[in-house]
């Protein structure tokens, strides 16, 4: 039995749960880490495969869960800006401050960090002006004594790189 990335394919076969987990399958999922993802005609004539086997295949382990679809959001053309924030966080705050999180429609992720600011890294996207209304809402945090401190970067382009893209 052939391997892909140093798994055999029963072994993938018996995770499907169907035990069809097979050649064209393997050299499919292989050939995607390589090529544009989003190019199944270019994978298909690699493999020497019409596009529409292609298709079914990745239909099914699509249909399986064995494969997900992500975007990634222009957010300057979706009209809004994103904000990453490092808080600095008394302890005792940090379940109010929380709660505040969860009541404030735009927040992306938050996520505990410590060292220079002991507290919370969070990633907020902001709609194209008003960014001084979210300035004021981190001010009035501190001023109400829920934040000690915070630092605000606008992220002014988001690139992200993944592996086998071109």
């Amino acid at each position: 039995m052939s391997t892909i990335f140093g798994v055999k394919l029963e072994q993938c076969a018996r995770y499907s749960g169907s035990g069809s987990f097979n050649e064209v399958t393997a050299r499919l999922i292989s050939v995607l880490s390589q090529v544009n993802p989003r190019n199944l005609s270019e994978a298909a004539r690699m493999l020497g495969i019409s596009p529409s086997l292609a298709h079914y295949h990745v239909k099914r382990l699509f249909d399986k869960g064995l494969l997900s679809i992500s975007a990634i959001v222009n957010y300057r053309r979706a009209g809004l800006r994103l904000a990453t924030v490092f808080f600095d966080i008394p302890l005792s705050r940090r379940r109010v401050v929380e709660e505040v999180f969860e009541e404030f429609d735009y927040w992306r992720c938050i996520i505990p960090c410590y060292g220079r600011f002991n507290g919370y890294y969070a990633n907020f996207v902001i709609p194209v002006g008003k960014e001084s209304l979210f300035k004021q809402f981190l001010d009035s945090l501190r001023h109400y004594g829920l934040v000690r401190n915070y630092e605000l970067y606008w992220i002014s382009n988001l690139v992200l790189i993944s592996r086998g893209f071109k």
